[in-house]
């Protein structure tokens, strides 16, 4: 008796007979069907809506945000200098684009990671000189790549620096010997942007965002 090949997997793709320029959308409490997206920026001082870009729904909105920025300018000449968005748009591409525009970026951080053991990220110190990052107990961790997948550099202990730490067991999980840290490739401007955050800049920006656009 032979083997039979199991089935192959196939992808449904759902495709509008009558507009197959739009995109599927069957996100919850989202009305299902197909769907455009339309990306719009505003004034926050006067509410007035200064850009409206329409894309098909499967486009993520921060895609287009740093183009359609700089489509702003070079078309109306505009020269802003901040731009305030919710923590969706927390995205090194965002920060980088902006800081590249000579704009302040106003954005909440958004934590998309769990810590891989006891210690965060966040807890090693990034020496920029050396490139290099610091571990709690003043090891280093040095580059092993870039990795495409994550669209990031990768930094790593030596086994034998982790092997007899006394912070092990709060640091190096249990199935490794030596503990990683990923740097995203826009961390640099992302650090140097979200140092924004700190001001009471922050704090108008954000509450401009909320209030409703002024009756004129």
């Amino acid at each position: 008796m032979g083997v039979s090949e199991p089935p192959a997997k196939t992808r449904e793709i759902v495709v509008s007979p009558t507009d197959p320029d739009a995109r599927y959308m069957g996100r919850t409490g989202k009305p299902k069907g197909f769907h455009y997206l339309s990306h719009e920026t505003s004034d926050a001082e006067s509410g007035i809506v200064t850009d409206v870009h329409v894309t098909p729904r499967n486009v993520n909105e921060v895609e287009p945000v740093v183009s359609r920025m700089k489509h702003q300018i070079e078309t109306f000449g505009f020269t802003p200098q901040a731009f305030g968005a919710d923590k969706g748009y927390d995205y090194g591409s965002v920060h980088a684009g902006m800081l590249e525009l000579g704009i302040k970026t106003y954005i909440p951080s958004y934590k998309r990671y769990s810590p891989a053991a006891g210690y965060a990220s966040d807890m090693f110190r990034y020496d920029v000189a050396r490139n290099v990052y610091i571990c709690p107990n003043n090891c280093e961790l040095h580059s092993t790549g870039f990795h495409k997948r994550d669209v990031a550099f990768r930094y790593s202990t030596r086994k034998k620096d982790c092997r007899d730490c006394p912070l092990r067991d709060k640091c190096v999980p249990s199935s490794l010997g030596t503990r990683t840290i990923s740097r995203p490739y826009h961390q640099t401007e992302v650090e140097l942007q979200q140092k924004n955050n700190m001001t009471s800049e922050y704090k108008r920006v954000q509450r401009l965002r909320s209030e409703p656009a002024p009756v004129k």
